[in-house]
């Protein structure tokens, strides 16, 4: 049987097998990446400096230990809020003043991806650095790459991700987040 539609009732149909092929493209794309943040290893190589972006836990512990262990010279630690004094941050996480005074610094200017590779770039070529170490969650790794590879081009980045445990949203969100820094990157250039 042969059906008849109307010009609008085409392009609703048009509309509707786009957004389908649109939808599966990202249910595609969203399973690759979980598989691939979930793939990606912690590093055992040496930079000049390690960076930790805060917001997710586990990072700044890791960042100790990427620092005690010696494979980086000095740790920045990235958008620390402004009400915290690092009393407290060494308190939580159970670092001494010595290890403070002579290989820790904290950033307290950014707040988002975008300015933590700008805090971190600036941090670095103050102190002569041509690599970074840079610890965040696993599932924020990809975007933060693209970040600091748009913001902080100048400076070898060295992955290493920390695992983190959240929800099918969360990583989501991630992934859309990440989809947008690849088309800001990419206008961009």
């Amino acid at each position: 049987m042969l059906y008849m539609y109307s010009k609008s009732g085409l392009l609703l149909l048009r509309a509707f097998y786009l957004v389908f092929f649109l939808t599966i493209v990202w249910a595609f794309g969203f399973a690759g990446f979980v598989v691939s943040v979930r793939g990606i290893e912690q590093t055992v190589s040496r930079a000049d400096g390690i960076v930790v972006l805060t917001g997710g836990p586990g990072r700044i512990d890791e960042g100790f230990k990427v620092l005690i262990a010696g494979r980086g010279n000095r740790l920045l630690i990235s958008g620390v809020d402004q009400k915290i004094n690092n009393e407290t941050i060494l308190a939580v996480f159970g670092q001494d003043q010595a290890l403070w005074d002579c290989c820790v610094d904290t950033g307290r200017q950014a707040t988002n991806t975008r300015t933590n590779a700008l805090e971190a770039s600036a941090w670095a070529k103050n102190k002569g650095y041509a690599s970074l170490i840079l610890i965040t969650s696993d599932y924020h790794m990809p975007r933060s790459l693209n970040t600091f590879q748009d913001y902080a081009d100048n400076l070898t980045i060295i992955p290493h991700p920390v695992k983190a445990d959240v929800s099918p949203l969360v990583l989501a969100l991630e992934y859309d987040k990440y989809l947008l820094s690849l088309v800001h990157i990419d206008l961009k250039n």
